[in-house]
């Protein structure tokens, strides 16, 4: 039997879990599954089911094609998550950034943090500074916290649980962490005030091989056990890195899902605003990227309940754009560029047909991506990758407000190409 080599990617969303295995030659999909990322209530407060995610993989891995030889996994994974484990696994269940508890530190945590000019990284609601939900455990169960040897971002707690080996990556802890200083590019000075720094595991290139998948975990998913795993990257960062690698400055990526997240590559950090949900990404090379973002898959998701079925016009883009506005921006209180709004409908969306409620929605979709686009000082192209990229109307809105050129990367997915950029980085696949 004739094997073909494939670079395997854990691309864990906030709503989606995803196994790719591609080409490591031509990067084509030669296998795939997906899964819900469910959060399990609790006790002891909502957090990731990261052991069914595992069980997850190695099935999916096992029930690849046979004659797929996996030459290397790249985990992929969404922000504002840590994982806090010993030598032999977790301390804790991963948390939910969206669970409310680390909002009970209150000032004791707003008087710790470092000011915006030294992390980049806003002030945000329950534990999405990742920083918050450690400081809340550490307070919370002292004796249990005691136990933490790793501090890891979550990427890089994935490879930690396919390898056994801990590292630390810029790319998470440089996105509204708290926990790092882009000007320095060093870990913040809230680390050592936390009382951490000693539990923040070596720095690694997201590229660098951190070791073999470990023994057991090769024999139950029918993979080499030499197979390496890389360090991995936060998956915006993910999303961007191709664009780096063969585009000019400046220009502005849009990572969409869940969460829209702008980088604007040639943007200005002066004009980051924090009370916006303004921030600096840090790209895999330790470079502060001026960044701004919201819920933009959320949003669409809350304004187009109950049209499933239905698809947006773009017939109708110019008729929505030039009337009254439909949506009020603000709809996930606390992030955003309008954090404070009341967000929804002016209208009684019940009045609207599902056509016109998808293509408002689109529109408002637009309107915010320029609005994150400003807010950065961004230029040039703008890119869209996933979900938007697939909106027949949001690339006519775009040009009705004045975007002079746009890219649509409908393509497997934006981390997936960086994913296996990463690799060929590595010495893997492509070359």
């Amino acid at each position: 039997m004739t094997t073909r080599a494939a670079i395997a990617v854990l691309d864990i969303g906030k709503t989606t879990v995803k196994l790719i295995a591609a080409d490591a030659g031509t990067g084509r999909v030669l296998h795939q599954n997906t899964r819900p990322n469910r959060v399990e209530p609790g006790p002891p407060f909502p957090h990731f089911h990261t052991d069914a995610i595992l069980d997850w993989l190695l099935t999916s891995l096992t029930d690849r094609p046979a004659e797929l030889e996996i030459a290397a996994i790249v985990p992929v994974a969404h922000g504002a998550t840590v994982a806090l484990a010993d030598d032999d696994g977790l301390v804790f269940p991963v948390m939910d950034y969206e669970a409310a508890d680390p909002d009970a530190t209150g000032e004791d945590y707003a008087r710790l943090r470092p000011d915006f000019s030294e992390t980049f990284s806003p002030a945000l609601p329950c534990g999405m500074n990742f920083a918050r939900q450690i400081y809340w455990l550490s307070r919370h169960w002292p004796d249990r916290f005691a136990a933490v040897h790793h501090v890891l971002a979550y990427p890089q707690f994935w490879s930690f649980a396919l390898t056994g080996i801990a590292a630390s990556e810029v790319t998470s802890f440089g996105s509204h962490s708290d926990l790092w200083a882009p000007a320095r590019g060093a870990f913040s000075s809230l680390a050592e005030a936390m009382g951490i720094a000693d539990r923040l595991p070596p720095l690694r290139k997201a590229w660098d091989v951190i070791g073999p998948l470990r023994p057991d975990l090769a024999a139950r998913a029918r993979v080499s056990p030499d197979c390496p795993v890389l360090c991995g990257i936060h998956d915006s960062n993910a999303s961007l890195l191709p664009h780096l690698q063969s585009r000019q400055a400046p220009f502005t990526l849009a990572s969409t899902g869940t969460w829209a997240v702008t980088m604007a590559i040639g943007g200005r950090l002066d004009a980051l605003d924090p009370e916006r949900d303004c921030l600096a990404n840090v790209d895999v090379h330790g470079r502060p990227v001026p960044s701004a973002r919201f819920m933009g898959g959320r949003e669409f998701s809350l304004l187009t309940e109950g049209t499933e079925g239905a698809h947006s016009d773009p017939a109708l883009v110019d008729e929505v754009l030039a009337g009254p506005d439909l949506i009020r921006p603000g709809l996930v209180p606390g992030v955003g560029p309008f954090p404070e709004g009341r967000g929804g409908w002016n209208v009684d969306p019940a009045t609207l047909d599902p056509v016109t409620r998808r293509t408002a929605a689109a529109c408002y979709l637009a309107r915010m991506l320029m609005v994150a686009r400003d807010l950065t000082g961004g230029t040039g192209p703008m890119i869209i990758e996933g979900p938007f990229a697939d909106n027949r109307c949001i690339p006519v809105a775009l040009d009705r407000l004045g975007l002079r050129e746009l890219h649509l990367e409908r393509n497997a997915g934006g981390t997936l190409a960086g994913a296996l950029e990463l690799a060929t980085m590595a010495g893997i696949g492509a070359a």
